[in-house]
C-alpha cells in the first residue's frame, strides 16, 4: 500500500504498485520503472544489473554476477539456485534479471502467462517474489518492498549532503547518533562512499554501465582555473 515512509513513494507490494513506477504523489501519475513490451528501456533493468538495488550487496558487479542470482525454471514455477552453504549462485544463462526481462518484454501482464526458460511462467507466482521476499538476490538481501512500501518526503539516511559537516556526519545521524561515516580521512579505500560511487549505486540514474574506464567518475584536469 501506500504510506508516508516509502522511498520514491513505491509500492512494490502488488502488481498495481510496480506498474506505477516511483513519485507517483509527488509527480503523478509517477516515473514508471517498467516499459512493457521492452525491457532495455525499463529502469529496474539498470537499478538490478549495475548493483543499484537491492542494497547491501556484498559485492561488485561483474560480468558473472550483474544479472542477478541462477535460476531453475520448470512447470512448477522458478526457484534461486543455491550453492551448498545456502548462498545464491550467480553467472548462469537462466538469472533472474533476465527472467524479470522475460516477463517485461511479454507485455508485463499480472494475470497472462509468458516464456523463459522453456516454461509458462506468471508474474504472481514468479515474479512479485523477486520483490517481495528477502534473500532472493543474496544471502540476507532485503525484500524490495521491505524500503519502497509508502512515502516519505524525509531526508534518504538522513543524510545532508549540502555542506562538509553534513558529509562528514554522514548517514543515520538522527537514529544512530552521531552517525555512521561515509569518509575515512586519510583512508579512502575504506570509505563507503566510495564504494557507493565506483559500483554505480550512487549518484542515482548514471546514464551508463559501469567500466574500467569510467567507473572512476569524469576526468578531472590539472592546471589554473580561468
Amino acid at each position: 500500500g501506500n504510506t508516508e515512509t516509502s522511498l520514491h513513494e513505491m509500492d512494490l507490494n502488488t502488481y498495481e504498485g510496480i506498474m506505477k513506477g516511483a513519485d507517483v504523489l509527488s509527480e503523478p501519475p509517477g516515473a514508471p520503472i517498467l516499459v512493457a513490451g521492452d525491457w532495455h528501456a525499463s529502469k529496474l533493468r539498470d537499478r538490478l544489473r549495475n548493483n543499484r538495488m537491492p542494497p547491501g550487496m556484498p559485492f561488485d558487479i561483474t560480468t558473472t554476477n550483474r544479472n542477478g542470482p541462477c535460476v531453475e525454471v520448470s512447470a512448477d514455477g522458478v526457484t534461486v539456485v543455491k550453492d551448498d552453504n545456502g548462498k545464491p549462485t550467480y553467472g548462469c544463462d537462466l538469472n533472474a534479471v533476465d527472467l524479470i526481462g522475460a516477463w517485461v518484454d511479454a507485455g508485463a501482464s499480472d494475470t497472462e502467462a509468458f516464456e523463459y526458460g522453456g516454461a509458462q511462467l506468471t508474474f504472481e507466482r514468479d515474479i512479485l517474489p523477486f520483490f517481495t521476499q528477502p534473500g532472493m538476490w543474496f544471502e540476507n538481501s532485503p525484500s524490495c518492498n521491505s524500503c519502497h512500501n509508502g512515502n516519505t518526503e524525509t531526508s534518504l539516511h538522513e543524510m545532508d549532503l549540502n555542506t562538509y559537516e553534513g558529509i562528514m556526519k554522514g548517514a543515520d545521524v538522527l537514529s544512530d547518533p552521531p552517525g555512521a561515516p561515509i569518509i575515512v580521512p586519510g583512508d579512502w579505500h575504506a570509505s563507503k562512499l566510495r564504494g557507493r560511487l565506483r559500483n554505480n549505486r550512487m549518484p542515482p540514474g548514471m546514464p551508463f554501465d559501469i567500466t574500467e574506464g569510467n567507473r572512476n567518475g569524469p576526468t578531472v584536469m590539472a592546471g589554473t582555473k580561468q
